[in-house]
């Protein structure tokens, strides 16, 4: 399921004091393209610890080749785990 940020894109015009080159775009990441960036293991580990099975349910299938996803509950949990990482990673002091 997606997970939305926000991203900041700048325009190709000259920077002064109108900031009418700044523009706001929401943008979708899946859950594939999140764990690019975070490793799933550390993720799930500190942020869903009640989620099992989460490498086979993020690729849809189980080692027997049988379909699995994540349950309504470990979805909630996930979403929940993401706002705790956002949390965490706005208290990084740099």
């Amino acid at each position: 399921f997606p997970v939305t940020i926000a991203i900041f894109g700048i325009c190709n015009r000259r920077i002064g004091s109108d900031r009418s080159h700044l523009t706001s775009k929401k943008k979708r990441m899946t859950l594939n393209e999140l764990f690019k960036i975070v490793p799933a293991r550390a993720f799930f580990k500190t942020y869903c610890p009640g989620v099992t099975m989460f490498y086979h349910k993020k690729l849809g299938y189980d080692g027997n080749g049988n379909p699995v996803s994540f349950t309504p509950e470990e979805k909630k949990q996930i979403k929940e785990g993401l706002k705790k990482m956002r949390d965490d990673l706005k208290k990084v002091k740099l």
